[in-house]
């Protein structure tokens, strides 16, 4: 895999942090490209030479954090292990998911965050298991993040408990 230049992962980082800032004060829609580049301090015609649009900037942001959250997590494969460490990284990063969570008609966060834990979980669980799980657990952690509710303690403990129930349901059936 080639390596990016370190300009490129600079002006890169520059522009996430600069659409982070201002998405504290203004919505995704009332954000201009010049409003962007003006943040960071860079061309517009730089911003173009890495994207073709603010959403695109987003996507490739989005994508970024995903990656993060990849090596974070490093394949663990244990369901309650996953979310463990899910909400130990979402606390160390909790003030830029809960801006990107309130970006109205985007559900890439939360898609995102769904298919790094489908993807790191074991073949030891069926797959309405593995959605289940899943599902419920990242609704549960964006519903504590969007009600500033995030504690990742009690959020595990809620999970924990929530999975164990089902396991004793299903052996019971």
């Amino acid at each position: 895999m080639k390596k990016e230049d370190l300009r490129i992962i600079k002006t890169r980082a520059s522009l996430y942090r600069s659409l982070i800032t201002l998405l504290k004060t203004k919505s995704f829609e009332e954000i201009k490209i010049p409003d962007i580049c003006n943040k960071s301090n860079i061309n517009r015609s730089t911003f173009y030479d890495h994207f073709k649009d603010k959403n695109e900037l987003l996507e490739a942001y989005i994508n970024d954090l995903k990656i993060e959250l990849e090596q974070f997590i490093n394949n663990k494969n244990d369901f309650l292990e996953l979310i463990e460490l899910l909400l130990e990284y979402l606390d160390k990063n909790i003030n830029t998911y809960k801006i990107l969570l309130k970006i109205k008609n985007n559900s890439n966060t939360r898609d995102m965050l769904t298919e790094v834990i489908l993807n790191s979980l074991s073949d030891n669980l069926d797959n309405n298991t593995k959605l289940f799980y899943t599902n419920g657990s990242i609704s549960i952690i964006i519903e504590a993040l969007n009600n500033n509710a995030f504690n990742k303690d009690e959020l595990l403990q809620t999970i924990t408990s929530l999975v164990q129930k089902q396991k004793k349901t299903k052996t019971s059936l």
